[in-house]
């Protein structure tokens, strides 16, 4: 799994958007969640929650974010990064992740979806420069709508690496962690049309 710096500096957050439209302000609100401050959390979530899973929809912004906090997560689980207030933030980062694969869950094989998200590039580039310089018109556009869908896929793609974060909560001694862990999990495997072995047994 990627490192939740790479995914931030490695991600062309100026080429993608959410639901503000572009998303280059993606480093500075979700690099909230690397500080230490107490403040670090809330203000972090709430970037998370009112831009890339605005009301429950998610955007092209959406999957790198998902990946971003999929991997704090894991650092968490793997004390990579150690915080005395770790059940908080653990039970915010399983909700968020919950939160994406509830509204990323799309009755569509992948043929559909694919069929669904189809653009040419001059397409492409077109309703993504509109969005980027702030048309507020091109919303109402089809093609904006194949850029949706291919969020979907990409989520769907993301589904295993952000199950396997979520997989060693299974069996968390603290109660709710393990509650919003399974919750999660079920949620992320739905999104991804995995098996899901809710049992935290190691994959074998």
């Amino acid at each position: 799994m990627l490192t939740a710096p790479d995914i931030l500096r490695d991600t062309d957050w100026d080429r993608t958007f959410h639901a503000y439209g572009s998303a280059a302000d993606a480093p500075e609100g979700l690099s909230a969640l690397l500080r230490e401050d107490p403040d670090a959390l809330s203000e972090g979530m709430y970037y998370f929650h009112s831009a890339i899973l605005h009301q429950g929809s998610v955007f092209p912004a959406t999957p790198p974010a998902t990946l971003f906090a999929a991997a704090l997560l894991d650092d968490l689980v793997h004390g990579r990064r150690g915080r005395d207030d770790a059940r908080e933030w653990r039970i915010a980062l399983l909700d968020a992740l919950r939160g994406v694969a509830e509204a990323a869950v799309a009755d569509r094989t992948d043929a559909e979806l694919a069929e669904l998200a189809r653009l040419s590039e001059a397409e492409r580039r077109a309703v993504l420069d509109a969005v980027l310089d702030g048309d507020d018109e091109v919303w109402e556009e089809p093609a904006l709508e194949a850029l949706m869908w291919q969020a979907l896929i990409d989520l769907r793609a993301a589904a295993p690496t952000v199950l396997a974060a979520v997989h060693p909560l299974l069996t968390h001694t603290e109660p709710v962690t393990r509650q919003r862990a399974v919750e999660a999990a079920s949620a992320i495997a739905r999104m991804g049309r995995l098996e899901a072995d809710l049992s935290g047994r190691e994959p074998g």
